[in-house]
């Protein structure tokens, strides 16, 4: 039985491939007819793609899964063919480089270089970033600044992408010509995506909801799984869309954000969801001392954060403690200081007034205790008296 890693390899290799095809030069046409006469179709233009593989080919494992994938590749797409060195783990031949061996198989004429092992990631990226165009991120969030430097001090544009197994497997991606920091951008073509609400409501543009996909490229199910089936695909309005589970929306220019998942959804008491990462990017983005939040809220009156700065923002908290005369290079004894408690509950407050919070994601009334233990008895053993923004290291 294929499993789904190889079925999602297999996917990722053939929209390369077709990438890579769909790029090829295409003969000008003749400006006259042709003669009357049977005409041979003409040949498929060559392309090629590499493989590293880290194991032997027919190791039964992952190594063979690329391999194999790239086989199928060979069978189906007219003029690929693949290059491939196999058995070539770094800790078995430390000699072996990856720098030497992509410019061996561009030698050979190769275009694209796929690898199965993290362990040549960096020598991957020195081989790969001189004379590489673009990039394509996918899985999980790339930071924008991230993003940003290397478009900006490096000449290379990231393309953000979005897909799932489910849906074998791109959904969105951005491109050269439809390009938007933040967002996995546009649906691939013959792929439509809508953002639903409660009641399989379609939401405007601009709201969150729950991201769902239609197409050909949607799964049909589970395999001896109808119960969990049932649970992701549902038919609206004549159509089957696939939901993901993914929380999002899209802007009025047709470009897709993801914002969360929908398991961590909170639902306070007054009906209105609020997504965690929302609270928690907006309380990190502007405050100059939280760098995480876990915010709760689910079945509450409000909402309830406790937050923690992390090594981004110690370099603000060491300026700031030094300014208030604060002589120490402890980051637990700075956070305990009154005189800088009392900045935290400031910096605290001015976020939660210019982070553009909605009034039933907004936590009230903040508290520094500076000790998860003692926040913990606050929210849970206190009948939630104090609604509570705590600030630990």
């Amino acid at each position: 039985m294929i499993s789904k890693r190889l079925v999602n390899l297999m996917a990722l290799f053939l929209i390369s491939a077709l990438l890579l095809n769909a790029c090829s030069p295409a003969a000008t046409p003749a400006a006259t007819p042709a003669p009357a006469e049977p005409t041979k179709a003409p040949a498929a233009t060559e392309f090629k793609f590499g493989l590293i593989l880290v194991g032997p080919y027919n190791d039964h494992g992952w190594s063979e899964a690329h391999y194999q994938a790239g086989k199928y590749i060979e069978s189906k797409i007219p003029g690929a063919k693949m290059v491939y060195v196999d058995n070539v783990n770094p800790g078995a031949k430390p000699g072996v480089t990856v720098p030497q061996l992509v410019d061996d198989l561009v030698g050979q004429g190769v275009k694209i270089v796929f690898t199965t092992s993290d362990d040549f990631k960096d020598g991957t990226l020195e081989a790969a970033i001189d004379g590489l165009e673009v990039a394509v991120s996918g899985a999980a969030a790339i930071p924008a600044d991230t993003v940003l430097f290397f478009k900006d001090k490096l000449g290379l544009r990231i393309d953000e992408a979005y897909g799932v197994t489910e849906t074998s497997p791109g959904i969105t991606i951005n491109t050269e010509d439809e390009w938007k920091l933040g967002s996995v951008g546009k649906p691939f073509h013959g792929v439509k995506v809508a953002i639903f609400g409660g009641e399989n409501n379609k939401m405007q543009p601009g709201e969150e909801g729950e991201i769902a996909v239609c197409g050909e490229n949607v799964f049909a199910g589970y395999f001896k799984d109808d119960e969990r089936t049932k649970k992701v695909l549902r038919e609206i309005d004549g159509e089957t869309w696939y939901f993901t589970g993914d929380i999002g929306m899209i802007d009025s220019g047709g470009f897709l954000a993801i914002t969360d998942r929908k398991d961590d959804m909170l639902v306070p008491t007054s009906g209105e969801n609020v997504t965690s990462a929302s609270v928690e990017n907006k309380l990190a983005f502007h405050s100059r001392y939280v760098g995480y939040a876990v915010p709760y809220g689910t079945r509450r009156d409000y909402v309830i954060a406790v937050v923690w700065t992390d090594e981004t923002k110690h370099d603000n908290i060491f300026a700031d403690a030094e300014k208030l005369g604060i002589d120490s290079d402890d980051i637990e004894e700075i956070l305990a200081d009154e005189r800088f408690r009392e900045l935290l509950e400031q910096d605290l407050r001015r976020a939660l007034e210019v982070g553009g919070f909605n009034s039933h994601e907004r936590p009230q009334d903040p508290r520094f205790t500076g000790d998860v233990t003692e926040t913990r008895e606050k929210f849970h053993n206190s009948k939630q008296s104090l609604y509570g923004l705590s600030l630990i290291h």
